[in-house]
């Protein structure tokens, strides 16, 4: 016995993975639909409060619906965002790739390269058949560029069958 953990001998095995960099805007939608929600809560009290004008009471309302309604619409976004959100994880046999609720596993032979068009701002990874895949430009802590190397350098290796998972 190896202790409480076993280890796999086949399949393959996860080497590195990347995901998109949206943490920036996505913090700025939560914080905004959370004041407006706050907001809405408090103007919608008013409209309960005694010895208050009717007309305010009315503009309170009026102004208590519309803030919530807003913080629905960016909740609705923040959703959206997430199901956007890309990921890539390079493994032993291929790399995983995850845009737009789609998945698909692109082989180390089916991969030609990796390349990054500045014009676009996109990083474009060229199969042997079918269209190049489209990923967003940057993920967490590495540039478009960068992993555009990294990958060709990758892709080089498992050719050579050199890629081997850590021990």
């Amino acid at each position: 016995m190896q202790g409480l953990v076993e280890r796999r001998t086949s399949g393959p095995v996860v080497l590195e993975w990347y995901r998109t960099a949206r943490a920036e805007r996505l913090a700025l939608v939560v914080v905004a639909s959370a004041l407006l929600l706050v907001m809405s809560a408090g103007l919608g009290g008013v409209v309960f409060l005694e010895g208050v004008d009717a007309s305010a009471r009315s503009v309170c309302g009026t102004f208590a619906v519309t803030l919530f309604l807003t913080a629905l619409v960016l909740l609705h976004v923040l959703r959206r965002s997430l199901d956007d959100d890309a990921v890539l994880v390079v493994r032993t046999d291929g790399l995983l790739v995850r845009a737009a609720s789609n998945t698909a596993l692109l082989t180390w032979d089916d991969l030609l390269h990796a390349d990054y068009v500045r014009e676009r701002e996109r990083l474009f990874l060229r199969r042997r058949e079918g269209a190049p895949l489209e990923l967003p430009p940057r993920f967490d802590e590495v540039e478009g560029e960068a992993l555009a190397r990294r990958l060709n350098h990758l892709r080089c290796k498992a050719q050579c069958n050199l890629l081997r998972a850590p021990s």
